[in-house]
């Protein structure tokens, strides 16, 4: 089988992970239970593979020569390496991108820490400090993981799909001889 038959499956698998992030991520940025439960390590055990797979796809497919990527801007690099997929997805990467920052950012300030429900209360030990919950706080506290977890990974996960994403031939001639 061709590097390229693996692409759609590729695609596919990146689509499913990208739909079970939406599953847990739209729910929770309305204030409703999700869907799904998505934790850290759920969600990055979904990415790694589809990530691995994207690098050496993107590593075997990709040829640009060295005389010509000196000759690009940055964003045109970016746009190769992507597959030469429409300006306009590219904005929505770009929105994706910042929004997987302010995700992070969120992670970092706050949403690394679920609150566990030990002893009929809701609790986070942290640094030798117990630090107990209403269950009114547990919720906001649990929403905003889980916004800060999915929405780092949608990062990753529509990044592949985007690279995945099967086009016309039109563009497969346009890639610069992306495919052998």
């Amino acid at each position: 089988m061709k590097l390229t038959s693996y692409r759609s499956f590729g695609f596919f698998y990146g689509l499913a992970v990208l739909i079970l992030l939406l599953l847990a991520h739209i729910p929770a940025l309305f204030n409703k239970q999700p869907f799904v439960e998505v934790s850290f390590g759920f969600a990055f055990m979904l990415i790694f593979p589809l990530w691995a797979f994207l690098i050496y796809y993107l590593n075997a497919t990709v040829k640009i020569e060295e005389k010509k990527i000196k000759e690009f801007t940055f964003f045109q690099k970016l746009r190769m390496v992507f597959g030469n997929p429409p300006i306009w997805s590219m904005w929505v990467m770009g929105v994706i991108y910042v929004y997987g920052l302010y995700s992070l950012y969120l992670w970092f300030t706050g949403g690394i820490f679920d609150p566990e429900f030990i002893n009929g209360r809701y609790e986070i030990f942290n640094h030798g400090k117990i630090t107990y919950y209403t269950n009114e706080q547990y919720w906001v506290m649990h929403r905003q993981h889980i916004l800060a977890t999915t929405g780092f990974f949608l990062m990753f996960a529509s990044v592949a799909v985007l690279v995945l994403l099967p086009r016309s031939s039109n563009s497969a001639q346009v890639q610069n001889s992306r495919h052998k």
